[in-house]
């Protein structure tokens, strides 16, 4: 049997065959990649292209049409804030009605400042927030408490308390003692 022995020469020149080998396979693949890409970019832009002169040529009509039938969305969200001017009768008027509906008694209303233990949202740009002191009659229920709050929490104009501090009551069982609620309202 004879083995085959690799001089330094033949196996220099295998090793320069073999890297121009590859060299030519990397610049062919790169080549092939490019006109690859050139066809899905050219297919895209065509697509693209036909697609917005469809758009284009979307009626006035047929986009008033679109924004009719979203229009409880856009007065919904036009709900969220109030008026500056007029929010502490509107904010009254809400926590009146969601007094009576959770059996909640609300002995006084009164404009404040956010106390310092509550935790402030960051400000929104174009809104204020203001700040609307709750005085509630004790002791409550607890679930009327938490109806009542539910309530004030999903309200549209958007309203929410920035804390709260409950006590037991020693005389009835599910019975709670509240200090009073302060209650911020977003208004532009």
């Amino acid at each position: 049997m004879n083995k085959f022995h690799f001089i330094a020469t033949s196996l220099h020149k295998i090793l320069i065959i073999s890297l121009l080998l590859i060299i030519c396979l990397i610049i062919g693949g790169f080549y092939y990649a490019q006109i690859w890409l050139k066809d899905i970019a050219v297919n895209s832009k065509s697509n693209s292209s036909q697609s917005t002169t469809s758009y284009g040529s979307t009626s006035q009509a047929q986009l008033q049409t679109e924004l009719s039938n979203q229009k409880v969305a856009v007065d919904k969200a036009a709900g969220i804030v109030i008026s500056s001017q007029d929010y502490q009768n509107k904010i009254k008027q809400d926590l009146d009605k969601y007094a009576l509906d959770t059996g909640v008694t609300i002995t006084d209303y009164g404009p404040t400042q956010p106390d310092s233990t509550g935790s402030i949202a960051t400000p929104i740009n174009g809104l204020q927030s203001n700040y609307v002191k709750v005085t509630i009659k004790n002791p409550i229920p607890y679930t009327n408490l938490i109806k009542f709050i539910k309530a004030i929490e999903t309200n549209i104009p958007k309203m929410e308390l920035t804390g709260i501090s409950l006590s037991h009551s020693e005389n009835s069982g599910d019975s709670v003692m509240v200090k009073p609620l302060i209650i911020e309202v977003y208004t532009k």
